[in-house]
């Protein structure tokens, strides 16, 4: 079997060539012609044999509760069933809507009476409370240092010996030398807004009654960070464009065995791509790895001397001039190879690329400018095609 990439309709292929159909991804082998260009497409052809299907991702989803779900199972449309808007009446029932999605809901009207210091309530009758005094109820003189009015009812309270209150935190003072008023200052009431609630009286305990905790319902869900600050995400590969690249599309002249064509990539910035986070801040799975798809990537090898394959090796290589570092894969190895023996000129082309991203900052490796492609053949290599927007998938687990 000859591997060839991605299936191209105006590329020239052989028998037992194996190629990915770019339809449903799966590989199959021309089996049936010696040689073939054009035609359909190989999920189509009979000329083609399927190799290995390839998995086209998820295939039903269930609903849960107050989600709705429509259209064709390949195809689903999800809706919230759920509550959406929340309103009051606007008089005993108030909601902010300032936030939609944190909607804020009081209430006007008294509830609830609780009982605090020297007050006692009786709710026999919820909706008649009756409220009694257990504190003070009438005032008598100690001694002749204090004046008292009269012992209940409106009391004027007076001191014959009291020259002067100085208040602390929370109290004010008005009123003469003699005859100081005394208030508090401080907090007099709270409140509570929604995902709270409050014992209430002179010594409230508030609580969290909203989302205490998060947990994963499956091993498709990764739950991180901090109780305050949650981070949800998917244990699922998760596609991604990696860089755009700068092949030589115009002038390319053929490198030499032992060099390497070089050619500069740009990485986009975060927060939107991950492969930039990751390599630069380090990946949340010690174990995700990039699988980068440069199959577009065909090269010309050309006789340089000899005229058949004797050395057959070239590989791929990353390299960060930030920080001087090229990393080359020693888990998987990013190398290819042409057939020993075969006559030049041949044709071969990149795959899917190996990134391993701790392995990668090991080596101190911190961003992405270049991408090197060695020429370990006795060929002169030279870059036929290629693509400028190159994409990858990001495995947490790895390779399974």
């Amino acid at each position: 079997m000859n591997w060839r990439g991605t299936w191209l309709v105006t590329q020239n292929y052989f028998l037992n060539d194996v190629v990915i159909s770019p339809i449903n991804g799966a590989s199959y082998i021309l089996a049936n012609q010696t040689a073939l260009t054009g035609g359909a497409d190989p999920s189509a052809n009979a000329e083609y044999v399927e190799l290995s299907p390839l998995s086209t991702g998820v295939v039903g989803i269930t609903a849960g509760t107050a989600i709705g779900i429509s259209g064709p199972s390949n195809n689903p449309t999800i809706t919230n069933n759920g509550v959406r808007t929340v309103d009051g009446d606007g008089v005993t029932i108030v909601v902010d809507n300032t936030d939609p999605n944190n909607p804020v809901i009081s209430s006007n009207s008294i509830t609830i009476i609780q009982p605090g210091q020297g007050i006692s309530v009786d709710n026999t009758n919820p909706m008649i409370p009756v409220i009694g005094n257990t504190g003070v109820r009438q005032l008598v003189p100690a001694d002749a240092s204090v004046n008292i009015s009269a012992p209940t009812g409106i009391v004027t309270i007076s001191a014959n010996g009291l020259l002067g209150v100085t208040q602390g935190v929370g109290i004010s003072l008005t009123g003469t030398p003699q005859n100081p008023e005394i208030a508090n200052s401080g907090v007099v009431s709270l409140g509570i807004g929604a995902g709270l609630s409050s014992t209430g009286g002179v010594n409230p305990t508030i609580a969290n009654t909203g989302v205490l905790t998060v947990a994963a319902a499956d091993s498709s869900i990764i739950v991180s960070g901090t109780a305050q600050n949650v981070q949800l995400r998917t244990a699922a590969p998760v596609i991604t464009r990696v860089f755009s690249s700068a092949w030589p599309s115009g002038s390319n002249p053929p490198v030499i065995p032992g060099a390497a064509q070089v050619f500069a990539v740009q990485v986009p910035l975060p927060p939107s791509n991950i492969f930039r986070d990751y390599l630069d801040n380090g990946a949340p799975d010690a174990t995700g790895i990039f699988m980068i798809d440069m199959s577009a990537f065909v090269f010309n090898f050309l006789s340089n001397g000899a005229p058949n394959v004797v050395q057959n090796v070239f590989y791929v290589a990353f390299f960060d001039g930030v920080q001087n570092v090229e990393y080359v894969s020693a888990t998987i190895l990013n190398n290819y190879y042409l057939t020993t023996g075969t006559a030049y000129p041949v044709i071969s082309a990149l795959g899917l690329i190996y990134f391993n991203v701790a392995d990668a900052r090991a080596a101190g490796m911190r961003e992405l400018t270049a991408i090197r492609i060695y020429n370990n053949t006795n060929g002169a290599m030279q870059i036929q095609s290629g693509l400028q927007l190159i994409n990858g998938t990001y495995y947490p687990l790895g390779l399974e």
